[in-house]
């Protein structure tokens, strides 16, 4: 009996490489979500709707997680929404070799 390694892969990594190809620089978080695949869950419900925002020019250039959470309470995002959003930023945080300290939960006031 042989076994085989096979390539799986999660349906939301990014299968593109970390930085723009063009220029070297550091990919932006807008660049990280379109390259992430939609799947029928509330990950992929998170990443469809935030790819939309960014094809209408509508998604700010969000460069910090306190940045990005108030972008998503401005648009009334629900806790899962939030949830979701805040996985995505710390997979973001990773693929761009920064160890990201454990980010605060927000609390609505």
């Amino acid at each position: 009996m042989t076994i085989t390694n096979h390539d799986i892969r999660k349906p939301s990594i990014p299968l593109s490489p970390l930085s723009d190809k063009s220029s070297g620089r550091a990919r932006s978080f807008a660049s990280f979500i379109q390259s992430c695949r939609v799947t029928n869950s509330p990950r992929g419900d998170f990443i469809s709707d935030t790819k939309m925002l960014i094809d209408i020019e509508k998604f700010p250039d969000v460069q910090s997680w306190g940045e990005f959470y108030c972008c998503m309470t401005s648009r009334h995002a629900c806790p899962e929404a939030i949830a979701e959003g805040r996985k995505l930023w710390r997979e973001y945080q990773k693929s761009q070799g920064a160890v990201p300290r454990r980010i605060k939960r927000e609390t609505a006031p």
